[in-house]
């Protein structure tokens, strides 16, 4: 195979995963069964989590001159 065919579907197929895993990640399924993986995962932890960082965030800091 071509070089640039072999990197073309490299880049493809990774981009891929990473899209379906980002999918995952912000999905609020509390169980997920794809291709035979199967994944269960705590929301109501990851809920609180996700407040709390909200919560105790640190004002950005501001640059003056």
């Amino acid at each position: 195979m071509n070089n640039a065919v072999v990197v073309l579907l490299i880049t493809t197929s990774s981009n891929l995963i990473f899209g379906l895993s980002k999918l995952i990640a912000k999905s609020k399924c509390s169980e997920i069964n794809c291709c035979g993986c199967f994944i269960k995962r705590d929301v109501a932890l990851e809920e609180k989590e996700n407040e709390f960082e909200i919560l105790h965030k640190q004002p950005s800091e501001t640059f003056s001159k």
